[in-house]
């Protein structure tokens, strides 16, 4: 189903929980849906979906006139409350792919 909740972990992956199986069948699975989620509520938030300074700064725009409507940002708190239960853990995927077409060096 994509939520998480279809993971099932057998007695093996508790006494190795860091195999390669149990890493990218539990521990990847898991951090991929909450990285999805937290994206679809925070989409200016560092993701793998902004690949240069011009995306992230036009999502960061677009979070900030969304969130400056009362309206719609009770509907995003809403969102996030009524579905705050499908996240597990603390386990986030690290987006390595952010700001990857852009120029980081130092301009002096």
């Amino acid at each position: 189903r994509g939520d998480g909740s279809d993971l099932v972990i057998f007695v093996d992956d508790v006494i190795d929980p860091v195999c390669r199986r149990v890493f990218r069948n539990i521990w990847g699975q898991i951090a991929q849906h909450n990285s999805e989620y937290f994206h679809s509520l925070a989409p200016h938030a560092p993701s793998n979906h902004l690949h240069n300074a011009g995306r992230a700064t036009v999502a960061l725009e677009n979070t900030r006139r969304i969130m400056s409507d009362p309206l719609t940002a009770e509907a995003l708190r809403q969102k996030y409350e009524s579905n705050a239960a499908q996240i597990r853990g603390h386990l986030v995927q690290f987006p390595l792919d952010y700001l990857r077409n852009s120029a980081l060096g130092s301009t002096l």
